[in-house]
């Protein structure tokens, strides 16, 4: 089946990529010079969560399955921005406590918003049947994903990352 209308995976697809781009867009009008991408977000949303923790830049390395360079160019240009701080532990030079500025904070809390009202626009747009049927399916969906997933890749199951939000 070529992709198309009717093609589920093609239907996800365009969806998804609708929800990123209103992201994206709404990720631009909080950032003032546009220069944060989803990434940071996710990784402010992750200190935001962890503030009572001591959080490293290991920790963010391992929680997003990304490299020590992109994590640490991602660290430094978040710093730069007044976004975080990074801090010396007592006891060894090498780690730095990963903390969140009060503006990264007030950020985080405008796109939680934004996320909230794109989540209320889709819910608007659906019963509440309807959206517990769209729950179920794509519960279903996702098994049927992971089954075939771990056909061809073992590993994927125990990486670490949670696939539904």
């Amino acid at each position: 089946m070529r992709p198309g209308k009717g093609n589920i995976v093609f239907e996800m697809k365009t969806l998804d990529g609708l929800m990123r781009r209103y992201g994206d867009a709404t990720f631009r009008k909080l950032d003032d010079d546009g220069q944060l991408t989803r990434m940071h977000h996710w990784i402010i949303g992750y200190l935001y969560d962890r503030q009572d923790q001591d959080v490293f830049q290991r920790d963010i390395e391992s929680a997003f399955k990304i490299s020590r360079s992109t994590t640490s160019s991602m660290l430094s240009l978040m710093e730069k921005k007044g976004l975080v701080n990074r801090t010396g532990v007592p006891g060894d030079a090498r780690l730095k406590k990963i903390t969140l500025t009060e503006r990264a904070k007030e950020l985080h809390v405008k796109h939680v918003s934004k996320m909230q009202e794109m989540d209320e626009a889709i819910n608007s747009a659906i019963t509440p049947e309807e959206k517990a049927e769209l729950i179920r399916i794509l519960d279903k969906l996702r098994e049927a994903v992971r089954e075939r997933l771990a056909g061809v890749d073992p590993q994927a199951e125990n990486d670490g990352r949670n696939d539904r939000a």
